[in-house]
């Protein structure tokens, strides 16, 4: 059992691979993105038990908020994920920061970001990345100014 919580069965694990293929706009970047963002697990085979049922009842659940052609595409997530990682921000992290640029909805994982909101968000997060490791700025770049909280 690892960490003490009883393993993902081959059933759910046959059952898990069966219903994701039926999700629009969840190819195999996508799928692991997921599986990161979510359960912190590189693979299927690492998902407890428990974490398979939820994995289970997210995916048969789950119907797309835009058409197919309009959602975040698995490269995207993967770049968006691996900055934001750099940066410290994985998991329910990452999607807080990505909200601001879901248009007021509410958002969960960064998967459910559209590939317009992913637009402004990659960007967004690169200036992020640049200064979180010192990198240095373009002086003659347009700053933002800050909003008042």
């Amino acid at each position: 059992m690892p960490n003490g919580y009883p393993p993902i069965t081959p059933a759910q694990i046959r059952k898990i691979h069966t219903v994701r293929r039926h999700v629009p706009g969840l190819d195999e970047d996508a799928y692991r993105g997921l599986l990161d963002s979510r359960f912190n697990v590189d693979s299927t085979k690492d998902l407890t038990k428990y974490q398979a049922i939820r994995l289970i009842e997210y995916l048969e659940g789950n119907t797309p908020r835009k058409h197919v052609a309009d959602r975040i595409t698995g490269a995207q997530l993967a770049m968006l994920t691996d900055i934001l990682a750099q940066c410290g921000m994985t998991g329910s992290k990452a999607a807080c920061w990505a909200r601001r640029y879901s248009n007021g909805e509410k958002i969960f994982n960064l998967d459910q970001l559209d590939k317009d909101q992913a637009r402004l968000a990659i960007p967004a997060a690169q200036a992020m990345y640049r200064e979180y490791h010192g990198v240095d700025h373009d002086p003659d770049a347009p700053r933002r100014e800050r909003l008042p909280h």
